[in-house]
This record gives C-alpha cells, structure tokens and sequence, in this order.
C-alpha cells in the first residue's frame, strides 16, 4: 500500500525460525512470543544491511511497528523495548522506530490500507474455511496465494498525482480480486460427505497469534486435518475496536471524537462493501459488529482493563449465540494479562465448548486438539439442529 503512494517502503519478512532466534538474542525472556516475532522480523532485516543502505537515506529509516501495545500490553513499552533493542544492535540514531497511526494522518492512504487489510483477513477466511473439506490437500493454500499475490500487485501499482482521485479506484480493483477470490473458492472440490462431517469452531484471542500460523504452530491446518472447519476473528477488527474505544474515552461530539467515529464509520462502510464481494457465493462469510461485540462483552466485563480480553470475550459469546458454530477455540501468548483475563470470563460459560491454547514457541499439544475434535464430533453439528 505504500509503495502505490510513492513511499520507499520494504517488507521486514516473515516469522520463522531465524527470526525467532534472533528475537531470542534481543529479549530478556519475559516478552509475549508476539512481540519476539516482531522484533525478530526487525532484528533479521537490520543485520542483512549494510552501512551504505543506511547511507542512503538523509533521514534515519522508519521502522513502522503493528505491535505498539495497543495501550494494553503490561507497561505498553512495545515502543519503548524496540528503540532499546535498536541501539543494542549499534544503530542508535541510524533508525527510528513508530507505528501504524502514521497511516491515519492521510484519509486516501488510511482507506486504501484499511481495504488492503481486510482484503487479506477475507482472503484467509476462505482458505481457512476450506481446509476441512478441500478434495486435495493444499488446494486452498494455492488459490490463497495465487490471489494474494495478485491483491499485492495490485496495492504495489503506482497511484497517480492526485491520491484524492485514484483512491476510488484502487478499492474497486482491491474488490475486484475478492470477487475473482470468491468464485474461485466456491467451485474448489471438496471431498464426498466431508461438509457434513466437519463441525464448526471459532478461533479468536491474541491478534498475532489466531491466523499467522509460523507464531501459533500451523494451528488452522491442523484443527482442519482433525475435521474442525475454521471460522475466525479478523485481523483487522481490534483495529476497528481501537477506533471504538477512542470514541467512548473522549467525550461525545468533541473534535477527537468526531475524528475517530468518522474514522469507524468508513471502516464499517468499507468492511460492509468488501463483503458484498464474497457473500452471494460464501453466506458463512460474516464480520461482527465492532459496537455489538463490545456490547456482548459487557456480560463477563466491565470494559476495563482495556485490551484484546474484550473483543475475545465478546466475539466469542456472539459467535456462539448468533452462529451455528460447535466450539470455540481461544489462542493467546503464554502469560498475557488480556488472554488470562478471556479464559477466566469465558469459563463461567458452561454450556460453551472451549479450548484455550498459549504458545510460547513450543510445539502445540496435539492430543489436546485431537480431544477436542472427539469431543465436538461425538455430538450432532449444531446447524443439524437449527441453532
């Protein structure tokens, strides 16, 4: 996305074992898993450059973080604990390090990543979806990168001078791939009997940790190869909860809550319009309402302390009461306040089946998901029952 608006932007890389190992370095062992995979991204991308990559540039490179803390991590010192691992590395003052509100201070850039993020959550969704019933292993994974790779061409082609006027643009072609995406999906094989034998699961908590699948141990492939069909939170929703949570800390109709309810109000028509694209083919496709969620969580929370335990707690009984979902499978970093604080709440909800997994880098528990899995399939699909 920012490369289409001219800026010299470079991805730092995906999460892998090097990376990890590198974080290890740059931690002192008490960082959440999240945090070690996205300093370890940094720290992999930094030791692969020279001094004249650094020379470059007249003003230090930006290191633009996603894990800022979202003012809810601990301390929230994401910012402060990067800056730190920065200068032990040598490169105090060679780079500055901030995050992704920089993106909301121009409204085309802001509209046209917003898309480009909920573009990917769709698109993961219909691969996660398929993973249960693909008549080919790896066939969703295929047609997942395929069409990923071409939303990326799409964000990487160059915008014209006006930004104002190529935005609208831009959204089309981005909604055009879903549209490609979506019927593509709806005519992949699926294995004779397989869509009546699956039972259906929610995946929700730490944003890091639910979907990429190096930080939570390929858990949708294997959830899927254990007959549980995949349906889960979207990435980009705690964004739209951030965007919430500003509108009810400052007071109604003053200039910041203007700003952030109008930022919220797009999101939600962006999210709406995007959706339109997949839904005629994929009716299970659904985004909750941010304002919904925070309401239903509002049954085990008061709201505070704030962090991702609201949104889990809320996604979690919405999903279970408003979709013929059979259990709910709930990921968090080992030790984190919010996860802790969704596992206690979410627990008083008997009649809801639940799993909890924490990763820290070690291999899931396999017989743990495999319990699971039995204990979903030895009792009739809820959407036999017309829940």
């Amino acid at each position: 996305v920012l490369r289409g608006f001219g800026v010299d932007a470079v991805f730092a890389g995906e999460s892998g074992p090097e990376v990890w190992r590198l974080a290890q370095e740059g931690c002192t062992g008490k960082e959440c898993l999240p945090y070690q995979l996205i300093w370890g991204s940094f720290a992999s991308f930094l030791a692969d450059r020279g001094p004249e990559w650094f020379a470059e540039y007249e003003r230090p490179p930006l290191l633009l973080s996603v894990g800022l803390g979202f003012q809810a991590c601990r301390a929230n010192v994401f910012h402060l604990a990067e800056e730190i691992a920065t200068e032990r590395m040598g490169l105090a003052g060679r780079v500055e390090v901030s995050d992704l509100t920089i993106i909301m201070t121009y409204p085309p850039l802001t509209a046209a990543a917003w898309a480009a993020v909920v573009a990917v959550d769709i698109l993961n969704m219909l691969r996660c979806y398929s993973l249960a019933t693909e008549a080919e292993p790896g066939a969703s994974a295929r047609l997942y990168d395929y069409y990923f790779g071409l939303l990326l061409k799409v964000l990487d082609r160059p915008l014209g001078a006006s930004h104002w006027a190529e935005v609208r643009p831009q959204l089309r072609r981005i909604r055009r791939v879903l549209e490609k995406a979506a019927v593509a999906f709806a005519a992949l094989p699926q294995r004779p009997g397989a869509a009546d034998e699956v039972r259906d699961i929610y995946v929700c908590g730490d944003i890091f940790l639910r979907v990429p699948e190096w930080g939570n141990d390929r858990l949708q492939e294997r959830l899927s190869s254990l007959g549980l069909r995949v349906t889960f939170e979207p990435f980009a929703a705690f964004f739209e909860f951030l965007a919430l949570r500003e509108t009810q800390d400052h007071g109604v109709r003053t200039e910041e809550w203007w700003k952030y309810h109008g930022f919220l109000l797009a999101m939600k028509r962006i999210v709406r319009w995007l959706l339109q694209a997949v839904t005629p083919t994929h009716p299970w496709l659904g985004w909750f309402d941010v304002e919904e969620v925070d309401r239903e969580s509002r049954r085990r929370l008061c709201g505070y302390p704030f962090g991702e335990s609201v949104p889990t707690i809320g996604g979690a009984l919405l999903a279970w009461r408003t979709r013929p979902i059979d259990g709910v499978v709930v990921v968090g970093p080992r030790g984190c306040g919010p996860a802790l604080i969704a596992e206690a709440q979410l627990r008083r909800e008997t009649g809801i089946p639940l799993l909890f997994i924490y990763n820290d880098g070690d291999p899931i528990d396999e017989a743990r998901l495999a319990g699971f899995a039995w204990r979903l399939r030895s009792r009739p699909a809820r959407r036999t029952l017309g829940a």
